[in-house]
């Protein structure tokens, strides 16, 4: 059960870019479990300028214990021109803790686990540079070789160009079998900028909100 249980988190495990990927299902890896994911996503009106943003990613995550796994990932990516902002590389390197409240069993229909991430994203544009905190929660259910899931994140960022918050609605699955599967996900971003700041004036507002989708594929180490 415990390899079923990795398999499954490890291959919704994503967390990057400067926004909302959650990509994690509430099933804890076991203790001494391995894993990796390669992924990709796209942010859809990046930064409320009207372009898009891009990124690739690799994921490894590890089961410290039978409750507790430690994820990392490495991304790299770029935002596509628009009306007010040059192209943009960036990179991402981001850490995550999961704990599971509770996991599957017979007598229990659902999993569901807290996590918490720190997340730093250098970017050509230094300005732009991002520190991010977030926590979450999310909930799975293993039905057959889907594995849907949601999520609710709080995430707060430091900016040069302004600090802000989001709220993240996310929904996903996995499809496939649980050692090597495919994942669909899609994050609705709701964003509060802090008023006065630059960021504020170059979004015309304090709020605004952003789109994510995100697919990834996964394999067992072990």
């Amino acid at each position: 059960m415990k390899k079923i249980f990795f398999a499954v988190s490890i291959c919704l495990l994503l967390a990057s870019l400067a926004s909302a990927e959650l990509m994690m299902s509430a099933c804890p890896l076991g203790k001494g479990k391995w894993g990796l994911m390669p992924g990709a996503m796209v942010d859809f009106n990046y930064a409320a300028m009207g372009g898009n943003s891009y990124m690739m990613m690799d994921s490894f995550g590890y089961g410290l214990n039978d409750r507790v796994d430690l994820y990392g990932t490495l991304g790299v990516g770029y935002s596509a021109r628009t009306g007010v902002m040059n192209p943009m590389t960036m990179t991402s390197y981001a850490l995550d803790l999961k704990y599971s409240i509770w996991s599957e069993n017979l007598t229990t229909p659902y999993s569901l686990a807290a996590n918490f991430g720190l997340k730093s994203m250098p970017m050509s544009m230094t300005s732009m540079n991002q520190m991010q905190g977030s926590l979450g929660l999310v909930v799975s259910k293993m039905m057959g070789n889907f594995n849907p899931y949601a999520g609710l994140t709080y995430r707060s960022t430091r900016q040069g160009y302004g600090d802000f918050s989001q709220v993240d609605w996310t929904i996903g699955t996995g499809i496939g079998p649980m050692d090597k599967m495919l994942t669909i996900e899609y994050t609705l971003q709701l964003y509060s900028v802090a008023s006065g700041t630059s960021l504020a004036t170059l979004v015309n507002g304090n709020n605004y909100s952003s789109s994510q989708i995100t697919i990834g594929g996964c394999l067992a180490l072990n």
